[in-house]
């Protein structure tokens, strides 16, 4: 991504959240000073779903045989609230499909109240015009609209017939002014068989951006190493990335253009486990019985997390590939950092 273009995309989301202007004069300033204040934080309202994705990374975590109980309005509150004291400026809610579960809509609005930037994860099948209505009079700030190809002959990873509903969905929100990207995974098949490119240009086409999310070998990838990255593919990656219309993860970090799991970005699951992010199934303590700040020293102190990626480090580091088969494959998930090897 160009940096002018970067500009002008932050300064549209401040200028519609003055509040958070402070904040992000405050978090960059830490950073610079070799701080590590927190930007992202994925929260988990829900592992139910109406599709059933190859990729699916949440049926990895919501596998588990553990009787445990999902986070109440209230503790996803005090979950939202203990990431702005970390620093957060901006939340993204994810499941399963978070717009199946009643929190989504309590959570939108106390986060928003809070002032910070929302987006939300989906397939968008449930996205009716009267659904993203009501996000709109909530102030949500970005769709990101799950859309891996652009009819349902296209090779996609949802299990059913999706995209033309996800299209559907695309329309809605355009139609309401709602700001929606289109998320899409971008794995060396799609990539050398021109589906990505055409979804790329079709984005283009229509002035829309396009959030590229790397393949990870979790969840219902476990073991695929397939779709592992080569250098080769890290390369035609880095085409994709300079794209105009082309947004991905790492470009949001504070400085440069880095892999910052852990580090700036957290993941909280719908039990409260507090992972470095979405695709790194190691829970470095309990949001609900943990100081967080604790458990992000931790993470700070963690080998794995170390080291600064260039790219997503579950898709592309061949050190946590090997790490992940050694210790986390066909584990019950998410693994604690306490049971893994020193």
């Amino acid at each position: 991504m160009r940096l002018p273009a970067r500009i002008l995309e932050n300064g549209a989301f401040l200028f519609e959240n003055p509040g958070l202007v402070p904040r992000i004069v405050k978090n960059y300033l830490l950073t610079a000073a070799g701080r590590r204040p927190l930007r992202t934080v994925d929260i988990t309202n829900t592992y139910r779903c109406n599709m059933s994705c190859a990729h699916c990374y949440a049926r990895g975590l919501e596998a588990s045989p553990r009787v445990r109980t999902p986070l109440n309005e209230e503790q996803l509150r005090k979950v939202v609230d203990a990431c702005i004291a970390e620093g957060a400026v901006h939340f993204n809610l994810i499941g399963g499909e978070p717009t199946l579960d009643s929190n989504l809509m309590p959570l939108l609005e106390y986060i928003k109240a809070r002032k910070a930037v929302v987006s939300l994860t989906t397939n968008g099948s449930l996205l009716s015009e009267q659904l993203v209505a009501e996000l709109r009079r909530l102030r949500l700030d970005l769709v990101l609209l799950s859309l891996d190809g652009l009819d349902d002959s296209a090779e996609n990873y949802h299990g059913n017939p999706f995209q033309t509903g996800a299209m559907a969905a695309l329309e809605n929100c355009l139609a309401r002014g709602q700001r929606v990207y289109v998320s899409s995974i971008l794995t060396p098949q799609n990539l050398r068989s021109g589906q990505f490119a055409q979804l790329l240009t079709f984005c283009e086409t229509r002035k829309i951006l396009l959030h590229v999310n790397l393949p990870a070998l979790f969840g219902e990838w476990d073991g695929h190493q397939e779709v592992f990255l080569t250098d080769e593919d890290k390369a035609a990656v880095r085409r994709v990335f300079a794209h105009r219309y082309v947004r991905s993860c790492e470009m949001s970090a504070y400085f440069g253009s880095r892999c910052r799991s852990g580090m700036e970005k957290a993941h909280i699951t719908l039990y409260g486990d507090v992972m470095p992010c979405t695709f790194v199934p190691i829970s470095f303590g309990n949001i609900l019985t943990d100081d967080l700040s604790a458990i992000r020293k931790k993470m700070f102190a963690s080998p794995l997390l170390s080291r600064s990626e260039e790219m997503c480090l579950p898709s592309t580091s061949a050190n946590y590939s090997e790490f992940y088969r050694r210790n986390l494959s066909g584990k019950q998930l998410p693994v604690s950092v306490e049971e893994l090897p020193k």
